[in-house]
């Protein structure tokens, strides 16, 4: 609830950076709350203070003019975002309003509203940082200071607050005090945490947009790289008598689509092919593109050549299946080379060279899948193959 009231009056800029939205949420903060505190404190002041009338005229006309300008601060932020002006708007109303407390009381030395000087200093290093919390300090100092000089000369400052009870005031603004920074510190620890989980959200963006394409959502050829080789070197996998298996995957059709009906139309093929190929591959398999209409699958855990064979088959229906787009019904097919490790190749590299020359070998047939291997005098061929004329381009 209170950082629904927060967000309520931040500026709605996407640019901002969050050491900055950090620092204005907890500005905001504070006038919120201070705004409630001016106002219960002039209704205080007004029901039940034993000072003369003309006194609590005067102050609760202080107090309620000073909480109507930390409401025109939060207004004036949401609608325009200039942190840094109502950032310093606010820390000089709070100095001139104890400065002026200390003088209607006694004087720095006798007012017990002195040491709530404290709060703006503390204010100030949070919201402005260390260089300008310093320079802010330097001025509080000088002001108080000066205040100090005059009273130590001889200069009698008001004292608006009756003697007999300048011991209960000085309980009662200590306490005032301790909520208050109590408050300050409590605001700054929910702030920070927020700003903590949006910078853990942030980077996770981030690094899911450096390892995954734009436009399908797919793995790219960089977590792809990396998940491999992953995968090539888990000696666990090879001891459990399976097979690692690579799949390039290049789809018959999809360039005349691309062509006749716009590049928006190919997109949402391609999103549609990479829809069907997360739905049809296994929960630990990676499926990534490679860029334009190729795609590749790193499907592990096979124990039989003929489990393969018929997952292989299970994503070249999958593609093949007619899809709707615009009233029109648009089809294409795919054109799939295999390569296992490690029987084709002991790394990466090697492997990712097979599995393009088997699905060379499959484009050049029409379509469906082949294996990679090797017959004498080292030239690829393949031991298994699929040439299903379901599995051809339509085109």
């Amino acid at each position: 609830m209170f950082q629904h009231c927060i967000d309520f009056f931040i500026f709605a800029d996407n640019h901002v950076d969050l050491d900055t939205l950090h620092r204005a949420r907890i500005l905001i903060g504070l006038l919120e709350v201070y705004f409630i505190i001016l106002v219960s404190a002039a209704a205080f002041l007004w029901l039940f203070s034993p000072l003369d009338k003309q006194y609590v005229r005067i102050g609760c006309t202080i107090t309620l003019s000073i909480a109507a300008l930390f409401l025109i601060l939060l207004i004036f932020h949401r609608r325009t975002g200039r942190f840094t002006l109502c950032c310093e708007t606010t820390l000089a109303a709070a100095i001139c309003v104890i400065l002026f407390g200390i003088a209607i009381t006694g004087g720095p030395i006798d007012s017990a509203v002195t040491p709530t000087l404290l709060i703006p200093a503390i204010m100030a290093f949070i919201l402005e940082g260390r260089w300008l919390g310093n320079l802010w300090c330097l001025v509080i100092g000088t002001f108080l200071g000066t205040m100090i000089y005059y009273d130590l000369h001889g200069y009698h400052f008001i004292a608006l607050i009756d003697p007999l009870r300048v011991r209960e005031t000085r309980i009662g603004v200590i306490c005032v005090d301790f909520v208050c920074i109590l408050g300050l510190v409590l605001l700054y620890e929910i702030t920070t945490n927020r700003l903590r989980r949006e910078r853990d959200r942030e980077h996770q963006r981030y690094v899911y947009q450096a390892n995954h394409d734009s436009l399908t959502q797919l793995a790219n050829r960089a977590l792809f790289d990396t998940e491999l080789d992953s995968k090539l070197l888990d000696d666990e996998r090879r001891e459990k008598g399976t097979f690692v298996a690579l799949l390039f995957l290049d789809l018959n059709g999809f360039k005349p689509i691309n062509d006749q009906f716009g590049h928006d139309v190919g997109d949402e093929v391609l999103k549609k092919v990479a829809l069907r190929l997360r739905q049809n591959i296994r929960r630990d398999d990676l499926v990534a593109r490679f860029g334009g209409d190729e795609f590749s699958i790193v499907a592990y855990d096979f124990k039989s050549e003929k489990e393969l064979y018929a997952f292989a088959e299970k994503i070249l229906l999958a593609i093949a299946a007619p899809m709707l787009l615009d009233n029109r019904e648009l089809q294409v097919t795919g054109s799939l080379g295999i390569a296992l490790f490690p029987r084709h190749a002991k790394d990466r590299a090697g492997l990712i060279k097979c599995a393009d020359t088997a699905m060379y070998q499959s484009k050049m047939s029409g379509g469906g899948w082949h294996i990679y291997a090797f017959e004498d005098g080292n030239m690829p061929s393949t031991t298994a193959s699929n040439d299903n004329p379901e599995f051809r381009s339509p085109l």
